[in-house]
C-alpha cells in the first residue's frame, strides 16, 4: 500500500442491533466489522456504500446520513494499512442477509454483546460515537 485508500462502511440499525459482518479477508480477518469496502474510480461515496452493502450482503439500502469519517492507520499481522473511512447510517426494508464471498458471517447483533477485541479497530470509533458500544 503506497497511498491511503478511500473506504465506506454502513451502520444499518434495527433497534439496539446493527448489521455486522465477520471479515473473511485482511485486514483483521475473523473480526467483526461493518459492511463496506473501497470506492471505485468516479464513484460517489453514497453510491459506493449502497453498492458494497449489496455486494457483501445482498441487501438494498438507502443512505440516511453521514455519521462521520476517520483516518485509520494500523497494523495487522505486521502489515501497515491506511484508510480514510466514511461511515454512513443506512436504512433497509429487509434484513434477509446473505453473506458474500468476502464475509465469513453476517447477522443482526448488539455490538455490546461482543468482546471488544473481536471488533475491527478500524470501525470501533464509529460504534462508540453512535453509542452502540
Amino acid at each position: 500500500m503506497k497511498r491511503p485508500l478511500a473506504s465506506v462502511v454502513a451502520i444499518i440499525p434495527s433497534g439496539n442491533e446493527i448489521v455486522m459482518i465477520r471479515r473473511a479477508t485482511a485486514p483483521f480477518a475473523g473480526r467483526w466489522s461493518l459492511p463496506g469496502g473501497h470506492l471505485e474510480l468516479g464513484e460517489r461515496l453514497e453510491e459506493a456504500v449502497v453498492r458494497e452493502v449489496e455486494e457483501e450482503l445482498s441487501l438494498k439500502v438507502k443512505v440516511k446520513r453521514l455519521v462521520g469519517f476517520k483516518n485509520f492507520v494500523g497494523r495487522d499481522n505486521g502489515r501497515l494499512y491506511h484508510y480514510v473511512i466514511f461511515c454512513f447510517e443506512c436504512a433497509t426494508t429487509s434484513y434477509s442477509i446473505k453473506s458474500g464471498e468476502e464475509v465469513l458471517e453476517a447477522t443482526l447483533i448488539d455490538p455490546k454483546s461482543l468482546n471488544s477485541e473481536a471488533i475491527s479497530p478500524a470501525i470501533k470509533s464509529f460504534l462508540v460515537h453512535e453509542e452502540y458500544i
